[in-house]
């Protein structure tokens, strides 16, 4: 995910996460990374886990990323919990041509999978996922 960032020369970013398994794991993975690099400058600007158990909830609990400058997302969590992230996302103006979404392969599922995506996920959404 940090090689996209480092990519595109996105330096700022958030981590939004729900609370599935590993996910402070990803958290402390992340900023690990981060250490690592010595040629390229990154700055977390927040950290955010949702409950996301519902989309009403989702939606919620998202409002306070709308008071975030960030406008590079990674995100961690299942795919149920995505669309619901997704949706809460798009209704919140969080999507288009400002914002990138990128989403960890819990997200993706299987890389040959060819099941479409769904609704809720934004043009333009990457996904990450071992091949």
């Amino acid at each position: 995910m940090l090689s996209i960032l480092r990519r595109y020369s996105w330096h700022k970013f958030a981590i939004v996460t729900s609370q599935i398994g590993g996910h402070d794991d990803f958290v402390r993975a992340v900023r690990d990374q981060i250490l690592a690099i010595v040629d390229f400058k990154f700055t977390i600007m927040d950290i955010y886990t949702l409950k996301v158990r519902d989309p009403a909830e989702a939606r919620s609990e998202m409002l306070e990323l709308t008071n975030s400058e960030a406008r590079v997302f990674l995100l961690y969590c299942n795919r149920q919990e995505a669309m619901y992230i997704m949706r809460a996302a798009n209704e919140l103006d969080l999507t288009g041509k400002n914002y990138i979404w990128i989403v960890t392969q819990s997200v993706v599922g299987p890389a040959f999978d060819n099941t479409p995506p769904p609704p809720d996920f934004p043009p333009g959404l990457l996904g990450k996922c071992q091949i």
